[in-house]
């Protein structure tokens, strides 16, 4: 097969439509930060507007007006007495499972509709548990329900089997509270929109030149 260039043309976007997978790193990130974080055009869809109510379970400030979007993080992460409900995202459970798990003495259980809580989570369960973690559920923490105990994490090099943006995401947010620098790599590279976000929220993150390795250090 041969595949030849397009002649050059001219196009102008009137509107972009909402991304599913940047809105829930929005604001699921918007709880690392030290202020207001603002979004427009956030995604208005059933899971994109769960991971909102979670983020306010958890503690923080959601104000929304259509598509924009304002969070103001809380101080200090709260256990809420509610059930986490993720809907059908696998991004929002997984990277939550991150997220919650070096949260130092926090009970948190992460949950969704029937086709989510039959979609596998050990490629995240078990190295977190590998790193200090505290996450059961059905099937040996495969399978939702998954209770997520918060614990204080050792910090870690983990080579990663799977080219996966969620795996990645998910240990990168584990990494940030551990107690040192943290090593992470992938086969090959999946998805950077979370480094992009992140790395512009001054986040301490160092990414190699071929963007397959990065050292993630904890959060001042």
């Amino acid at each position: 097969m041969k595949i030849y260039p397009l002649s050059s043309f001219q196009a102008k976007l009137q509107h972009i439509a909402a991304d599913k997978s940047i809105s829930h790193r929005f604001a699921i990130f918007s709880l690392l930060s030290g202020g207001e974080n603002e979004a427009d055009n956030y995604l208005l869809a059933e899971d994109t507007l769960n991971t909102l109510k979670i983020v306010e379970l958890l503690g923080a400030k959601v104000q929304r007006t259509n598509a924009k979007v304002k969070i103001t993080p809380p101080k200090e992460v709260l256990s809420p007495n509610e059930i986490l409900d993720c809907g059908n995202s696998g991004t929002a459970m997984r990277l939550m499972l991150g997220f919650l798990a070096g949260i130092d003495k926090g009970f948190f259980v992460l949950s969704g509709d029937k086709y989510l809580n039959a979609r596998p989570m050990k490629r995240l369960s078990k190295p977190l548990n590998d790193i200090g973690a505290s996450i059961l559920g059905r099937d040996e923490g495969n399978l939702a329900p998954l209770c997520v105990s918060g614990k204080k994490l050792e910090s870690f090099t983990y080579q990663s089997p799977i080219a996966s943006a969620q795996v990645k995401t998910a240990l990168i947010l584990a990494a940030f509270r551990a107690d040192k620098p943290s090593f992470l790599s992938e086969p090959s590279l999946s998805r950077d929109h979370s480094e992009n976000m992140l790395k512009a929220m001054n986040a301490p993150l160092k990414i190699s030149k071929d963007g397959l390795s990065l050292e993630i250090s904890p959060l001042k």
